[in-house]
């Protein structure tokens, strides 16, 4: 028999019990500097809403409040979690609803990377809008020389918003990040930034690419950059490189021009639009994302 159901926001001393929570339902384990660095020293607002039955924490929310390219705020969610025993009784409504109250800044749209699970739970009962879903492209590691087109690829410049990235969000986001050692690839073009990934399940290790930023996408010096970075990747011992993108991207266009495949996996982008005037995000080709937008990366 269930206890009365409360909610409130996450304190330090939840630490472990967000961690223990979050270690039963996901192959990719987390420690509590995790808790520490989303949630106590974020970068941008951050609140986290939890469940409980009781002492038992059962559901968790977390909602970071981050601004556009085209100056709108985005709520992106992190860390939607609801038991398996407590699923589909109205709890993880009420976990969005105690974060929206929260936020000091209220967004224009909100906006989440979801598993198959938060799919449904988004789009089946709470009115987001499953905008579209990206493949993770794979290249084979090859140990001689990248194979590369005669001439750099044709660059889509078509202006598309993104997530604001300034050097605070980047030392907070690569270098404080508790799991992951992350190597920044740079030029006079760019920064490629990329990390070492092995799969708890197969205990395969894999080169990821994380995060591409160029300062003009239509330069051959572009194509340049992420080569180096692919390459820099397999110097380690890795079965390839992994990466995903947007279609029309200039992430996509260099990774399709180099023999990127897709692969059967998929992450999910979902949203709700708060605001009418950013209707247009609710179109994934308007959007510019990038694995780390997601937090699991």
């Amino acid at each position: 028999m269930l206890k009365r159901i409360s909610y409130r926001a996450a304190i330090t001393d939840d630490a472990r019990a967000f961690v223990k929570l979050m270690n039963t339902q996901y192959d990719r384990k987390i420690a509590v500097e995790y808790f520490s660095w989303q949630y106590i020293h974020p970068c941008e607002p951050t609140v986290l809403t939890c469940a409980f039955d009781g002492a038992d924490l059962i559901g968790t929310f977390g909602l970071k409040i981050r601004v556009l390219s085209n100056g709108k705020v985005a709520g992106q969610a992190i860390d939607m979690l609801v038991a398996p025993d407590y699923r589909e009784r109205g709890i993880f409504g009420e976990l969005v609803r105690a974060t929206l109250r929260k936020v000091r800044t209220q967004p224009d749209l909100l906006c989440v990377f979801p598993n198959e699970n938060g799919r449904r739970a988004l789009v089946g009962s709470l009115g987001w809008t499953c905008v579209g879903s990206i493949a993770t492209c794979f290249l084979q590691k090859n140990d001689g020389e990248l194979r590369r087109s005669e001439t750099a690829p044709t660059l889509c410049k078509t202006r598309r918003t993104a997530f604001e990235k300034n050097d605070r969000h980047l030392h907070w986001r690569f270098d404080d990040h508790p799991h992951y050692q992350y190597r920044y690839v740079r030029s006079d073009e760019g920064l490629v930034v990329t990390k070492l990934y092995k799969d708890p399940l197969s205990g395969r290790q894999y080169g990821d690419i994380v995060d591409a930023i160029f300062d003009d996408p239509g330069r051959p010096g572009s194509y340049d950059l992420f080569i180096r970075a692919c390459a820099d990747l397999n110097k380690n011992d890795i079965e390839g490189v992994m990466t995903w993108a947007l279609p029309g991207s200039p992430l996509s266009d260099i990774a399709v021009s180099l023999g990127f495949r897709q692969t059967a996996q998929k992450r999910h982008f979902c949203v709700k639009i708060l605001d009418d005037a950013c209707r247009q995000l609710g179109v994934l080709e308007n959007w510019d994302l990038v694995p780390a937008d997601a937090e699991i990366y």
